[in-house]
């Protein structure tokens, strides 16, 4: 991405689709609404019907591998240099 964002442009919507799965999962439940909060459109008419149905499992995300590099990059999180403490 050029626009200055170091790749946020990029990963923002796919975190954005990853806590929506990953707060649907522990709960067990299938989620009631799109991934953004808008209610579910005409083409999402199969995840409407199972909206709020039970999932046939349960799980949790216990940690995410990586060293402080990618944390820093793809999380944004702040460097060992930062001056963010």
């Amino acid at each position: 991405c050029r626009c200055g964002c170091k790749g946020w442009c990029s990963l923002r919507p796919l975190m954005v689709f990853l806590r929506w799965e990953l707060v649907s999962m522990p709960a067990g439940l299938f989620p009631t609404k799109r991934h953004d909060g808008a209610p579910w459109q005409d083409s999402d008419r199969e995840r409407a019907l199972r909206a709020g149905q039970p999932l046939r499992f349960r799980s949790a995300l216990l940690f995410i591998k990586g060293d402080w590099s990618e944390f820093c990059t793809t999380l944004g999180f702040p460097s060992w240099k930062s001056s963010v403490r």
